[in-house]
Formats: structure tokens, sequence, C-alpha cells
């Protein structure tokens, strides 16, 4: 709960980060909109984005591996996720722009969302998942890792084919 909890704190933060960019250099006239750049706004709405983006996959997931998998790795594994949603607008702030450096902070969330996945998919086939981390305690981050990465891209199975075909069927 307390993973939830400071998700939502996060994403609300977020959102009110894009609201004041808003409201300084209109409304409130706070701050002249001229001395800011034009990827400013468009920046600071990325952490919410972003944040509503991963939602969709990371909150199921969590739950359903503390349900049913194991609530003390799902906490475990959700702080860490919580710290690398943290961390993704110093990112922006050092970088000044999207790069590979939040290969470094998205790469840690598709894994814990692939070791989420892989859990409940091995403990819905019957597997002692549990017992299995302990046999193979390297193995199961970097599974947890391919299949949370890879899930996304290439994807597993329809990710390029629909790629291909909206890119063909795009340019008429």
């Amino acid at each position: 709960m307390i993973v939830q909890a400071a998700w939502c704190i996060i994403y609300y933060n977020y959102v009110g980060a894009s609201v004041l960019c808003v409201f300084t250099t209109g409304p409130w006239e706070m701050l002249d909109p001229k001395k800011q750049t034009d990827k400013w706004a468009a920046q600071v709405g990325r952490f919410s984005g972003n944040q509503f983006e991963q939602s969709v996959v990371f909150i199921p997931c969590l739950w359903m591996y503390a349900a049913l998998v194991d609530y003390e790795t799902a906490w475990a594994l959700g702080v860490l996720y919580i710290i690398g949603r943290v961390m993704y607008p110093l990112f922006y702030a050092l970088h000044g722009s999207f790069s590979l450096w939040f290969e470094h902070i998205t790469q840690v969330g598709y894994a814990v969302n692939g070791v989420f996945m892989l859990g409940s998919l091995m403990r819905g086939a019957g597997v002692d998942y549990i017992q299995f981390t302990k046999d193979q305690p390297i193995l199961v981050p970097i599974l947890g890792a391919v299949v949370g990465v890879f899930t996304l891209l290439p994807g597993i199975g329809v990710t390029l084919p629909w790629f291909a075909l909206h890119t063909k069927m795009d340019r008429g």
C-alpha cells in the first residue's frame, strides 16, 4: 500500500508541476513567458505523462504480484520502481531534453515490471516462483529484465508487425 500511495503522491506532484508551468507564465503572471524556452512546459508535462503511461502496467503488475506471488519482494521492487520515478525529472533538469540518459531510469522500471510479470506467469503455471528465485538468484532479475524490456520492444509478437503495417498504411 505504501508503494501505491507513493506512486499517487508522485503522480499528483508531476501534474502539479505541469499546472505551475501554465499558471506561473499565464494567469498568475509570476514568470515572464518570454524568458522560458519552448520546451520548458512540454518537458515538465512529460513527467506526469510518462508516469501515467507506465501506470497501466506497473499498478496491476504490482498488485497481482503482491497478492499472488510475494508481497515482501513486491514491496522491495516497488520501492526501487518509485525511486526511479522520483529520479525521472532530474534527468530532464540535468540534460535539458530527452536522451539516452533516460534509459538508466526507464530500464529499471521495465525490469521491475518484468519481474512482476515473470513471477505472476510462473505462479499461474504452477511453478514455485519463490523457490525458483532462491535456486536462481542471478537468473531471475535477468529474466525479469528480458520480459519487461522485450515485451515493449521489439514486442512479443505484435509490436513490429503493427508498426510495419501502420508505417506502410500511413504512407498511402
